[in-house]
């Protein structure tokens, strides 16, 4: 007995030291302008998982279909339907190659881990980039120096909006800031819309196609981790 509750006590404690740690980091990053980890959005969506800057591991289906409506070339989604379990298969799968390309970076100290202890410098780099690129589109009504030139970058920063949940406020402080181009940014609300119905169809599809499968005795099971939508999902990147 006394075993057991040394043992639950560590555990305790080790969750406690952790979630201090990520959050003494989150207030120290200063906010980051550019597309984070060199455009691997994969490396970006494993951090924000690994280090609580977003909570729903689904929101990368969002942001690779907006990135495939950015770039003009999004396909048909009955896909889902006919093999659910791949897109399960895809949200795992991006967050391990992402992982796999953290390592590659150098990023961990040891093997891998999800506390900042484990981080070598330039792993703390890396994650400071996708924690600080939240916090200035989470705050970006309440910068003054935000001026931003190119439509590209702000296509780029609606995707990072919309892996780490926040899209519709992104979208809202940039139609503040940037009244003159109120076209520009109804398109992408429009695009923004759209994956978020492809997203959901998709993972709709699925459900049904592993409950058809379940109830007909095929087994089988396929889960998004929450299945939300693209706003209020994330952690980290409060106010300073």
């Amino acid at each position: 007995m006394f075993g057991f509750r040394a043992v639950v006590i560590w555990i305790f404690s080790f969750f406690v030291k952790r979630k201090k740690a990520i959050k003494k980091f989150n207030k120290e990053c200063g906010y980051f302008r550019d597309v984070p980890n060199d455009g691997k959005i994969e490396v970006s969506h494993y951090l924000a998982q690994n280090f609580d800057v977003a909570d729903e591991k689904s929101l990368i289906i969002g942001a690779l279909i907006l990135s495939m409506i950015n770039k003009v070339y999004i396909e048909p989604e009955k896909y889902s339907y006919k093999n659910p379990e791949k897109i399960n298969e895809v949200i795992e799968s991006v967050k391990n190659v992402g992982e796999q390309e953290f390592i590659t970076l150098g990023g961990f100290t040891g093997g891998a881990g999800n506390c900042i202890k484990d981080l070598s410098d330039k792993g703390k780099e890396e994650l400071s980039e996708v924690i600080g690129l939240k916090k200035y589109l989470n705050e970006f009504t309440l910068i003054a120096e935000r001026e931003i030139t190119e439509t590209i970058i702000r296509k780029e920063y609606m995707v990072y909006a919309t892996l780490f949940g926040i899209a519709d406020k992104v979208l809202e402080q940039f139609k503040k800031v940037y009244p003159e181009n109120i076209p520009e940014l109804e398109t992408y609300n429009r695009n923004v819309i759209i994956a978020h119905s492809y997203y959901r169809s998709m993972y709709r599809s699925s459900q049904r196609a592993m409950q058809a499968r379940r109830t007909s005795g095929g087994g089988g099971r396929a889960s998004f981790g929450g299945g939300g939508g693209f706003s209020g999902g994330g952690r980290g990147g409060g106010s300073r």
